[in-house]
């Protein structure tokens, strides 16, 4: 069976996008460096999941931050990323119904494995997207699976870094790539599930139609509101850019994941040939515990309870499993390769 792969021009286009993000990416990191937070009395966690804990399961809670109301854990970091570490500032905190007003000192929110962590993972993610690019761009799924990857690794390394560091326009830059990302790799997640191993074509491919529609409204939603943070100087809370970028793309990543799973499985249990049914065991492996178990131990939990299961920084490994389960997937057969260069 022909494949229709990338042309010359499109793995170059592909490769300088690449190089663009990298670039920028590693300007994000050194930003990462410097955004503050608040002492680990501040940072929620569950008993026996995490050893930093203070007080296992309790954290005193910031209502007032200089003076400016803070109605949620994300406006908090928001506000936090104009900050540095040691930097002192006023909060007004509580502690049950205990009120106080006191000067705190921030630290630094991204300790050293933190970053090396971060740099890491981002690094096989963009390893892996370019290595589709250069081994398998004669392969139907190139492009889309490429995007998967250079998606994954732009929020592992795009995170919020300090916005002081840069003017306002290149920090609207990193948050619309970041935002990018989160919109668009569900959706690419399915369709990437619609075309491996085989194109299934048909009315199913109204599914990822629907979700190519709603990535692109998430993401003019977020211009929209990135316009008005950066451009025009309204402050963050004034907005609903946070219900979108915190709660709707987290939906939204779940609902994709969650259907490409169920795309995959029925796949495999359709298909007769044994060894496409295996490779598509490896990418469902690959995502069951690289993306899902991240969604379901850091996702969920931070939207339903507040805070995290466990350290974001531990369960970034989890997500090594993707490339390294994709990888195998989609390994040429023997006759394959033997064919080819015959």
């Amino acid at each position: 069976m022909a494949h229709h792969g990338l042309s010359a021009f499109s793995r170059f286009a592909f490769l300088v996008c690449d190089a663009v993000l990298i670039a920028v990416a590693s300007v994000n990191i050194a930003s990462m460096r410097e955004v503050a937070d608040l002492p680990g009395e501040y940072r929620p966690t569950v008993p026996g999941l995490s050893s930093s804990a203070v007080h296992a399961g309790a954290a005193r809670t910031v209502v007032r931050l200089e003076g400016n109301a803070v109605n949620s854990p994300e406006l908090l970091r928001y506000d936090l990323s104009y900050s540095s570490p040691g930097d002192s500032v006023a909060v007004t905190d509580a502690d049950g119904a205990a009120v106080s007003e006191r000067m705190i000192r921030l630290v630094p929110k991204y300790a050293a494995f933190d970053l090396g962590t971060i740099i890491g993972v981002g690094a096989v993610f963009f390893v892996f997207a370019i290595y589709i690019i250069v081994k398998h761009s004669g392969r139907s799924f190139a492009g889309v699976l490429h995007a998967v990857a250079v998606c994954a690794a732009v929020m592992v390394v795009f995170d919020w870094g300090s916005l002081r560091m840069f003017p306002s326009w290149f920090n609207a830059v990193r948050f619309f790539i970041f935002d990018v990302a989160i919109w668009m790799l569900p959706t690419l997640f399915l369709h990437f599930s619609f075309i491996y191993p085989g194109d299934k074509g048909g009315h199913k491919r109204l599914f990822t139609t629907v979700f190519y529609l709603v990535s692109l409204a998430g993401l003019g939603v977020t211009v929209y509101y990135l316009i008005q943070i950066f451009f025009q100087g309204v402050h963050m809370e004034d907005t609903h850019y946070l219900d979108y970028h915190a709660r709707g793309s987290d939906v939204f990543l779940m609902a994709g994941l969650l259907a490409t799973v169920a795309n995959l499985e029925h796949s495999a249990l359709a298909i007769r040939d044994p060894h496409e049914r295996k490779r598509i065991y490896w990418v469902l492996l690959g995502i069951s515990f690289g993306p899902l178990v991240y969604v379901f131990l850091i996702l969920v939990p931070r939207n339903m309870l507040g805070y995290e299961l466990v350290s974001q920084s531990a369960m970034q490994y989890t997500l090594l499993m993707a490339p390294l389960m994709f990888y195998l997937a989609v390994r040429k057969k023997p006759s394959e390769e033997i064919h080819q260069s015959s």
